[in-house]
């Protein structure tokens, strides 16, 4: 049993000396440290709202296996540093990110942004135009140029040296990268499972595969999430949520779809997600779970039509089934539950090749936009926000928002009255999601925000429904990006839109988890007496238990230098 006569003898004893404590960082004093959900919202520990607006950085999920743009060629005024694109997200006043990843990628283990992770589903861009040994294909960009960091161009992605050839880091190291630096700004992090197969999300209904079981996708989102509950690989906490499988899909009854339903089966989506929830939160309660809709109603689900007779929407987006049958994450962990969908306008449909909802028809609806709310939000989504059951995260909406050949990214045309329309729809979602849940404010065809003084209680900066735009860099056909297609120029149409909805970052979190033991916003000797306390005590199994500040399992030693380092001046 480890004594403490006096606070100078143990100073003396492990040669540290104390001077004035120092501000905790972190603003999560719950029993694991993360955001919970309350009502509609997602709330910090005091109960503020909390509200994710964010943008989506694809790579991850495709045969790169790293963030997009990373290929570009440096210049005297643009880095293709992986560090600078995080930078300016938060320059542009994002505070999270979303992070697409694939199966396939995650249990790699070969280098990323080469032939091994992916060989049957390499970009011939990286087989062909980039890759061209004796260098590995990210490693040829980085050998043009320097940058501002004094070193190698996205160095920290790059593992050793072999036969003089740098090697660089698996997907999932690579991601390690992604995920510390972002938190080291102020950026939070939501995963994403975007696909099994590298660059497949279109084609895979199913969170499973003929090669991947049920199974498998949950052991690998338990690898995960272990993996983020250690300091070692997220060290800010930048990682809060896990949004369990990108677009559940297609028809159930004669595609192999997902199925939202009662009944157990391989293709009950809403079983599936509530499994995998559980496993997560089983080792990494600090996490969200993230569950987004499926595509279709049928007639094995449990409920009914939609109101305006439609059984389908966006691909992800129909959450009428929640009704009847809710995830259930249990009853230590329910406050960790997110509902999220997918949304996009007329034209990313078309460029999709599929044909456009019938709520753009506006010779059926000549009230446009304005029945975008009773007809393609509440009745698949918005209900469980206007009745305060659940949050909601739109984890992705995008547009060109202007004919993508005038942008010199594309040249796809578009008709004037398609992107007016687009632009109409991007202002009456944000103003849905911004609280006006009847789009009763005016909508208009340029950036406005008219729906900031309609939001919740009044507070334009917390409240609301969570998003993150699609996407970052401009290799969506769809959509474009909020980058230009130079990579680096920022779509000032898109920020006009966006800006006046975005919220402030988050609170940073603290590299030792509740140190902070009694919450008075310092740590210090209150903090040591109550850490000491605990010593030696059971922790049961739980890795987030007070005092464990390593997420061991265990209170001893290696906790107690953790709370003395944080025990410092300013």
């Amino acid at each position: 049993m480890f004594q403490l006569n006096s606070l100078g003898a143990l100073s003396a004893t492990i040669g540290l000396s104390f001077a004035a404590v120092v501000y905790a960082q972190d603003s999560y004093t719950g029993p694991d440290g993360g955001l919970t959900v309350s009502g509609n919202q997602i709330v910090d520990q005091n109960g503020n709202n909390v509200r994710l607006t964010g943008v989506n950085w694809s790579g991850f999920e495709t045969s790169l296996g790293v963030v997009d743009g990373l290929y570009n060629s440096p210049s005297s005024t643009y880095s293709p540093d992986f560090r600078d694109y995080l930078d300016k997200m938060k320059s542009l006043g994002f505070n999270c990110v979303r992070l697409p990843w694939s199966y396939a990628n995650m249990v790699c283990t070969q280098p990323a942004a080469g032939m091994g992770c992916n060989s049957n589903k390499v970009a011939s861009y990286i087989a062909g135009t980039y890759y061209n040994p004796p260098y590995s294909g990210l490693d040829q960009v980085n050998q043009m140029a320097g940058d501002r960091y004094g070193t190698q161009l996205n160095a920290p992605l790059f593992a050793n040296q072999v036969d003089g050839v740098w090697q660089v880091k698996t997907p999932k190291e690579c991601m390690d990268e992604v995920i510390k630096y972002a938190g080291s700004i102020g950026l939070k992090v939501i995963l994403d499972n975007h696909c099994i197969i590298s660059g497949g999300f279109a084609s895979q209904p199913l969170w499973y595969s003929d090669s991947v079981s049920q199974q498998q996708w949950i052991n690998e989102w338990v690898a995960i999430a272990t993996r983020y509950a250690s300091d070692t690989n997220d060290p800010f906490h930048a990682v809060i949520a896990c949004d369990l499988f990108n677009e559940p899909k297609k028809q159930p009854w004669d595609q192999g779809g997902s199925a939202w339903t009662d009944a157990t089966g391989p293709q009950a989506w809403n079983h599936a997600a509530e499994a995998c929830g559980k496993a997560i939160l089983a080792v990494n309660p600090r996490l969200l779970i993230m569950v987004e809709g499926t595509q279709w109603a049928n007639a094995d689900a449990v409920f009914p039509s939609s109101a305006n007779g439609n059984t389908f929407t966006n691909w992800g987006a129909n959450l009428t089934g929640a009704a009847a049958a809710p995830i259930i994450l249990g009853k230590a962990y329910q406050n960790k539950l997110v509902y999220s969908i997918h949304d996009y306008p007329g034209t990313a449909q078309t460029l999709s090749n599929n044909d456009p909802l019938p709520w753009f028809d506006t010779a059926r609806y000549p009230n446009y936009p304005y029945n975008l709310a009773d007809v393609a939000w509440r009745p698949f989504w918005g209900y469980l926000v206007q009745n305060n059951t659940a949050p909601m995260f739109v984890g992705e909406f995008g547009s060109w928002l202007q004919n993508p050949s005038s942008t010199g990214c594309s040249t796809v045309t578009l008709s004037t009255d398609q992107v007016d329309s687009d632009k109409l729809w991007v202002n009456a979602l944000l103003h849905y999601m911004q609280g006006d849940w009847s789009l009763a404010q005016p909508i208009s065809e340029t950036a406005d925000a008219q729906a900031i003084a309609v939001t919740i209680n009044g507070d334009a900066t917390k409240k609301g429904i969570s998003f993150c735009w699609f996407g970052f860099t401009p290799n969506s056909n769809d959509t474009g990006g909020v980058l230009g297609c130079d990579f680096n120029t920022p779509d000032a149409l898109k920020m006009s839109y966006l800006t006046p909805y975005l919220a402030p970052l988050l609170p940073e979190y603290e590299t030792a988890l509740l140190s902070d033991m009694n919450g008075d916003g310092f740590v210090g000797s209150v903090d040591l007496g109550l850490f000491l306390a605990f010593w030696g005590v059971d922790t049961g199994g739980s890795r987030f238990t007070r005092g464990d500040f390593n997420h061991d399992g265990f209170r001893n030693g290696a906790d107690l230098a953790i709370l003395l380092n944080r025990w410092r001046s300013n």
